[in-house]
This record gives structure tokens, C-alpha cells and sequence, in this order.
């Protein structure tokens, strides 16, 4: 091999090995933030709490930087009720469309996440679950008093959100989840048919 063949040969492969790293760095960073650069997709799929919330606060902000269509790939059993707040707040106040998508399971805190997206779809085989919220206050009676004023502005104002999303009142929604420990949704057809989503997504 000639000198000048073994120089283009070597710098190749260092380029070539700069290339992997790089995609692995990039990888393992979407990977750890739960968003997807190439696809311009978050991921909410796990409970939504403070370490899911600022994964979801980056990935978020950095897509919403440059323009094009967002996605939120929304799979979660719930969770935080103030993040959840935050995250709707995000979504809702984004410079670019954003598209959100269920699948899997959408419940409680999940719920509201996916409803307020521009566009709303979910595969076939989502479920979707709304409740009443719930809470332990570990307070002297006094607190507990004023840590309900907080817990029952929650109630209604998700109520409140959910019906800006969705052909049902926020009276509907506060009454049926008070009277409901658990509403369900089975299928992403029946989803869509109860205004939660806009459309299931078809297999290709």
C-alpha cells in the first residue's frame, strides 16, 4: 500500500469512528431525554414526575427552537398533577404545531396531555382512563383545610381544560369522573368517537 493510499486509508477510519461516536452520543442523548431529534418526537412514557417533567421540558424546548411539527408520543399511567399543569401549559403555548399521539395506556394525568394537541391521534389498541384526583396530606388539620382549596381548584380547572379540548362541558367532566373511580376507554375507536382524538392511526 502506497504512503499516500495509507493516509486517505487512516484518515477514513477516524472519520469514520468521529461519525459512530457521534451518532451514539446523539443516541444516548435522545435516549436520555426521551426526545428524538431526527423525528422531532417527545416521549412521555413514563409516570409524569419530576425527573419525566424535565425530560420533557428539554427535549420539548429544543424541538420547539426550530420550526417544523412537534410530536408527543403520550404512553403513561399519570402522576404529578402540577407537572402535568406545566406540561399542558408547554404544549398549548408552542411556537410550532404539535401533534400529540396515545398509545398503550393514556391515564389519569396522561389524559389531558394528549386532548390538547393541535392534532390528536392514538393507535388501535390504546386505552385511555380519567379519574378524580386523589391525594395524602400528611398536615395538622388547618393545612389539610387549605391543601383542599388547592386540590379542589385542580379538579376544576382540569375539568375546565378538558372540556376547551373535547365536545363535553366541564360539568360533564367533573360529574363523571366524581361519579366514575375510573373511565374508561377501550380501543383508540372509541376514543375518537368520544371526542378525545381526532383519529386512530391506520395500519400500513
Amino acid at each position: 500500500m502506497s504512503d499516500e493510499l495509507e493516509q486517505y486509508t487512516k484518515y477514513d477510519l477516524l472519520e469514520q469512528e468521529r461519525i459512530n461516536h457521534y451518532r451514539s452520543e446523539r443516541l444516548y442523548g435522545q435516549i436520555e431525554t426521551g426526545c428524538s431529534l431526527d423525528s422531532r418526537t417527545v416521549y412521555i412514557t413514563e409516570g409524569i414526575d419530576e425527573d419525566s417533567y424535565n425530560k420533557f421540558l428539554y427535549g420539548f424546548k429544543t424541538l420547539d427552537a426550530s420550526k417544523g411539527d412537534i410530536n408527543v408520543m403520550v404512553c403513561t399511567g399519570g402522576g404529578d398533577t402540577s407537572f402535568m399543569f406545566s406540561m399542558y401549559d408547554i404544549i398549548t403555548t408552542a411556537n410550532n404545531k404539535v401533534i400529540t399521539i396515545g398509545t398503550g395506556e393514556v391515564c389519569s394525568a396522561g389524559v389531558l396531555l394528549l386532548v390538547c394537541g393541535n392534532e390528536r391521534f392514538v393507535t388501535e389498541n390504546c386505552v385511555l382512563m380519567s379519574h378524580g384526583g386523589s391525594v395524602f396530606f400528611d398536615l395538622n388539620v388547618d393545612e389539610a383545610k387549605a391543601r383542599m382549596k388547592w386540590l379542589e381548584w385542580t379538579e376544576i380547572q382540569w375539568a375546565k381544560l378538558m372540556a376547551r379540548h373535547t365536545p363535553r362541558s366541564s360539568t360533564h367532566w367533573i360529574s363523571i369522573t366524581r361519579k366514575e373511580a375510573e373511565l374508561w376507554h377501550l380501543g383508540g375507536k372509541a376514543i375518537v368517537e368520544a371526542g378525545l382524538a381526532d383519529k386512530v392511526i391506520e395500519r400500513s
